[in-house]
């Protein structure tokens, strides 16, 4: 599964591509491993993104869409 990467003790609900949501809880590092819900993020706090995030990486940063 996926390392996301955000601010420490954040929490994001992400949406994705086939209209599932899933909300993330990032630890003391601001890193969470989750099984995701979906393969292409469309949708961070509630914000559409311009650009939708394709899981095909290990890791994903999402720093900037908080």
């Amino acid at each position: 599964y996926p390392t996301f990467r955000a601010i420490a003790y954040a929490t994001v609900e992400l949406e994705y591509d086939n209209g599932l949501s899933q909300t993330i809880v990032f630890n003391e590092n601001g890193e969470a491993t989750v099984k995701p819900f979906g393969r292409t993020i469309t949708r961070v706090n509630g914000r559409y993104l311009v650009t939708p995030i394709v899981l095909d990486e290990m890791y994903v940063d999402l720093r900037n869409y908080i």
